[in-house]
């Protein structure tokens, strides 16, 4: 399994996607053609004017014979998300109760 790139961000995503179609010698034309877009979304998409839907990414993905894999980063967790999970806020009683259960009397 050979490694195109790493991203963070839809951003960077689509700079993957955009490097492999090239490499492959696809045209943004053709593109559309080969993985069931409408004319013109592979350039809005590489343009940063539309952004993939849950339909459109895997065709995309599956036309250039790219999939994801989702891994933790180096860095970890952040800081705020590593105070909540070792510390949960405390939920007071009335807070805790299911919706339309009475309250204390």
């Amino acid at each position: 399994m050979q490694k195109f790139g790493e991203a963070t961000t839809l951003k960077e995503l689509m700079a993957i996607v955009r490097e492999r179609r090239k490499a492959l010698g696809i045209t943004q034309r053709d593109f559309d053609d080969i993985a069931g877009l409408q004319p013109g979304y592979q350039g809005k998409l590489e343009a940063g004017v539309k952004h993939p839907g849950y339909l459109s990414l895997p065709c995309i993905l599956g036309a250039l014979g790219l999939k994801l894999i989702v891994v933790e980063a180096e860095a970890g967790l952040p800081r705020v998300t590593r105070s909540y999970v070792e510390s949960p806020p405390v939920l007071s009683a009335a807070m805790k109760a299911p919706r339309g259960a009475a309250g204390p009397a």
